[in-house]
């Protein structure tokens, strides 16, 4: 191994204990895989997958609609409330899934700018990120 191999791999090492996970992401991502039959839910189906604007803040349009529906919810906290207790991490994690089934079903009637329903867009791949099985 060169030694700039080493250094970059030590360095990404570094980084990703560094840098906290994002529970969010994955636990809503579960649900509309389930609620919508998709085949994968990919982060840039709410972030943007730009380089130069990677970070949480940098939503999607689709991201952006999921953010208004989830406002008040309090679901990263909530998770890192509890994410060293393994017993309320599971109560909080069930919770947060069923809050979030009945939330997203508010995306069936919620119209795109172009007129079409989410759910019409997300079961015909118009929405980056998102894979409905086939």
């Amino acid at each position: 191994m060169t030694k700039t191999t080493k250094t970059l791999s030590a360095a990404w090492l570094v980084l990703s204990l560094a840098v906290p996970p994002v529970y969010a992401q994955s636990e809503l991502g579960i649900v509309v895989k389930k609620y919508y039959s998709l085949r994968s839910v990919s982060c840039n189906s709410c972030h943007s997958k730009e380089e130069e604007e990677k970070t949480c803040d940098n939503l999607t349009p689709f991201g952006l609609v999921i953010a208004k529906l989830v406002q008040g919810q309090r679901i990263t906290e909530r998770l890192n409330e509890v994410k060293d207790l393994e017993e309320e991490k599971e109560l909080v994690k069930e919770a947060i899934e069923k809050e979030f089934a009945d939330t997203i079903k508010k995306l069936d009637v919620l119209k795109d700018p172009s007129g079409k329903s989410y759910a019409e867009l997300i079961q015909a791949s118009e929405i980056d990120g998102l894979r409905p099985r086939k």
